[in-house]
């Protein structure tokens, strides 16, 4: 079953480059974006141009051949087996089965060196020599970036971007020229021709087609590494794939033009935008997979805080609360005690007043007299039934008024 599928995808790989590069070159044919001039003193600007698009598109081919392939294999793969084995890429057969598919797209892509050869023999003899060995250097190119591609998905991802990207604006700049009534404009790879002769930085790069390169390669940098920098797995992958598209532009543009002193300014510019766009596609897919890094460790760092109880609920003690109710507990005691206090000390007077009787206008009994000189202290107060006694004692006694007599 393994071979069968893998000699499947090698004849798809074959079959998917070959039409991709005859499609490729036959559209820019038609756009006039591959223009190769009479003679080739114009080394400067249109055979330089239709030499990096050629070189691109040999590379390229080879490209969507074999990712196409796989994707198609893989679909089949996961049909009949719904639950593949978690390690079926990292085995022997799965290295052995990238390399059969990118080879087979590369012998695939070679149909865009007839292509790319016999329209260049209309200017010389060597030229056409020249673009055949370019053609071979770019399927050779697209070799290697189709082995990056099959091992990783979001550099996959990232070339088959890129080159949506060169199309479309390629497309853009031939429809510019045809709606300005332009009577000939050299379509440079991903950079917007040079209109204006201002804006240049010392000569060698031309500010605004700069910008215009970096940031789309900024942006298709971080949008193709976005789904797979959320995948731990996949991240190391992701933070690099934005290097993929740009350095096959720029290799592209290496091949065609090593010495930047032979071209004009404009297809310069073009050379160092296509050179800086690295950079910034790199840059691009690491911010991305930095801030998925970031927040994931962010996320771990909530779950590790929830998980774990806090401080507060360990160090305060059971013992506190009764000891901090303590003063509410004792203050209605204390209040009692000082209520009933100053209710018996207000009762007392008046107890006295009612119970004790009036004193009598005579004077004291001798008993009562000389116990309260004994003790030195203010008179004792008598009970009802003292006071009772005393007065009859008083009634019994005879009166010094002669009641002896009588």
């Amino acid at each position: 079953m393994a071979g069968r599928n893998s000699g499947w995808a090698a004849a798809a790989a074959l079959g998917i480059a070959a039409g991709g590069g005859a499609a490729q070159l036959g559209l820019a044919y038609g756009l006039e974006i591959i223009a190769w001039p009479p003679t080739v003193e114009y080394a400067g600007g249109d055979w330089t141009a239709s030499m990096a698009w050629a070189v691109w598109i040999a590379a390229m081919s080879t490209v969507v051949g074999a990712v196409c392939a796989q994707r198609l294999v893989r679909s089949r793969s996961d049909a009949a087996d719904p639950n593949p084995p978690a390690a079926r890429r990292a085995t022997v057969s799965a290295v052995v089965h990238r390399v059969a598919l990118a080879v087979a797209a590369a012998l695939g892509a070679l149909v865009t060196v007839v292509l790319i050869a016999v329209p260049a023999r209309s200017t010389a003899d060597t030229a056409s020599d020249t673009a055949v060995w370019y053609a071979v250097a770019g399927v050779a190119l697209g070799l290697v970036a189709t082995l990056w591609a099959l091992s990783s998905r979001p550099a996959a991802t990232n070339l088959i971007a890129t080159g949506s990207w060169m199309w479309l604006l390629g497309a853009a700049v031939v429809i510019d020229g045809i709606v300005s009534a332009r009577a000939s404009l050299t379509v440079p790879l991903g950079v917007w021709p040079v209109t204006d002769d201002r804006l240049w930085f010392r000569d060698h790069l031309h500010w605004p087609t700069a910008a215009l390169s970096l940031a789309a390669a900024l942006l298709i940098g971080a949008l193709t590494a976005r789904s797979s920098a959320k995948r731990p797995e996949r991240r190391v992958g992701a933070a690099v794939s934005g290097l993929a598209g740009p350095v096959l532009v720029a290799a592209a543009y290496l091949v065609a033009t090593p010495r930047l002193a032979e071209v004009a300014a404009g297809q310069r510019s073009a050379h160092q935008a296509a050179t800086f766009a690295v950079l910034a596609g790199v840059i691009g897919s690491a911010l991305v997979a930095a801030l998925a890094q970031r927040g994931e460790n962010r996320l771990a760092e909530n779950r590790l805080a929830a998980a774990e109880p806090t401080p507060q609920t360990t160090e305060t003690p059971a013992v506190e609360t009764p000891t901090a109710e303590t003063p509410a507990v004792e203050t209605p005691a204390v209040e009692a005690s000082a209520a009933e206090g100053a209710s018996a000390a207000a009762d007392a007077p008046t107890a006295t007043a009612v119970v004790v009787p009036s004193q009598p206008s005579g004077p004291p009994p001798a008993a009562e007299k000389k116990a309260t000189e004994k003790k030195g202290a203010k008179p004792r107060r008598t009970s009802r039934r003292r006071t009772d006694q005393v007065a009859d004692g008083e009634a019994d006694q005879p009166s010094d008024d002669g009641g002896g007599v009588a």
